[in-house]
């Protein structure tokens, strides 16, 4: 008797606590797309840090005695602000939506969209100090 009214309890769960979502939501693939968005922008940022950076010496260098300056030369200041403050609008905008959606067990953070999110701030401090 004990184990038919588990059963019974079980289906009658089953039946009140299904889950009927068949796809996923437009908001949760845009989260979802934010997140490798903010991979993308962050390659790119990278790689713009990259360039300012001062040309270490080669063996070329110190053979024929070229000296290099140790200066960051920082060419392409606008571009670098406009792409990590989109990428802070953009992430923080996910994150909120992201945020709104989680309602059920298995919803979580999108872990790209809060490390886009930390990345933006830290290079936006970083910059303007």
């Amino acid at each position: 008797m004990d184990d038919k009214r588990k059963r019974i309890i079980k289906a009658k769960e089953d039946r009140l606590f299904k889950d009927k979502r068949k796809k996923r939501s437009f908001w949760m693939t845009y989260v979802s797309l934010s997140g490798y968005l903010n991979v993308l922008i962050g390659v790119i940022v990278i790689m713009i840090i990259d360039s300012w950076a001062p040309k270490s010496q080669t063996f070329l260098d110190r053979l024929f005695q070229v000296n290099r300056d140790n200066i960051w030369t920082l060419q392409y200041g606008k571009p670098f602000v406009a792409l990590v403050a989109f990428m802070l609008f953009h992430s923080s905008v996910a994150l909120f939506i992201n945020a709104r959606f989680l309602k059920r067990k298995t919803d979580h953070l999108n872990g790209l969209v809060v490390v886009g999110f930390i990345f933006s701030w830290a290079l936006l401090i970083i910059f303007y100090t």
